[in-house]
């Protein structure tokens, strides 16, 4: 009462405390009336729900829950969604329709993450743009960001997913392919004998032993791994591909060191369901390899 008011206090109420009685409290306080109060908040201006520019994303995720929470994150900020269940799926929209950001789930059914990027990037040898690719993945694992950058992905993110950490780098991504034109890099050689002569100083006859040494071991390296597969043997399966992917990288032969990565880290992550798929793009990338190789070899086969 008296002793609050003389304090500075503009009023003192006594507990309970019913709300219509505290706003009346603070609306004096601020020699405001509820009436004042309502036309000041009627006046103020509703914060933009989205900022920049709104993108068309596509959303390649098999979970539904993920999918919805991501589509709501999104659509707050004014882009368009676009949502598919698998790879093969993300495929066939990029080749129909044009995304300014892929949003790429790495374990789905049909067709996995990696296996999507890498036929979008086949898709796009020659074009003078390039679709930024973020890796969506449920394991934040060592060795799982540069697997992904290998795959042809532009960024990576673990779940659950942060809407901060996600629109930072899709900023980044989007604003650097906005600034300068993308050009495409020269496809990578499947057999690079000219670098690994050049490591071997030139010579030959030391690159014919390597060649002879691969072509004849890697039947029975690729034989291991079908098998630990079979097995669902996780540790066998990293392993034998570990070693595979040391052998292979030796010759350049990029792309069957990425697919041998892949499955290195489904191995070492115990999740090998679908990794049949990932042994299949193996044995045709070693083959690729061997078939160029052959012409090196000391007795040339078919």
């Amino acid at each position: 009462g008296a002793q609050a008011t003389s304090l500075g206090i503009a009023a003192s109420l006594t507990k309970p405390v019913r709300r219509a009685v505290l706003l009346q409290a603070i609306l004096a306080a601020f020699g405001r009336s509820a009436q004042q109060a309502a036309q000041v908040i009627a006046a103020a201006p509703t914060p933009p729900v989205a900022t920049g520019r709104a993108l068309r994303v596509l959303l390649a995720e098999d979970n539904a829950v993920n999918t919805r929470l991501m589509e709501a994150i999104l659509d707050k900020r004014g882009h368009v969604v676009h949502a598919v269940v698998n790879g093969r799926a993300a495929v066939a929209a990029v080749a129909e329709s044009t995304f300014d950001v892929v949003l790429m789930d790495v374990q789905m059914p049909e067709m996995d993450g990696f296996e999507a990027t890498a036929a979008i990037r086949r898709a796009e040898t020659g074009n003078a743009t390039r679709v930024p690719i973020i890796a969506l993945t449920a394991h934040a694992m060592k060795g799982d960001r540069e697997a992904c950058l290998a795959a042809g992905m532009d960024g990576y993110l673990s779940k659950p997913i942060h809407a901060p950490a996600l629109f930072a780098l899709i900023d980044e991504l989007t604003s650097r392919r906005d600034a300068a034109p993308h050009v495409a890099p020269a496809p990578l050689a499947v057999f690079d004998v000219e670098a690994l002569l050049a490591q071997l100083e030139g010579d030959r006859e030391l690159l014919t032993e390597l060649v002879d040494l691969f072509i004849q071991e890697s039947p029975a390296a690729l034989a291991e791994i079908r098998r630990s597969v079979e097995l669902a043997d996780a540790p066998a399966v990293e392993r034998a591909a570990h070693k595979l992917r040391g052998s292979v990288r030796n010759f350049g032969g990029h792309a069957a060191g990425e697919a041998a990565q892949r499955l290195e880290t489904l191995g070492r992550n115990n999740e090998l369901v679908g990794a049949g798929a990932h042994v299949a793009s193996l044995e045709r990338e070693v083959h690729r390899l061997v078939s160029q190789m052959l012409q090196y070899a000391s007795v040339p086969t078919s």
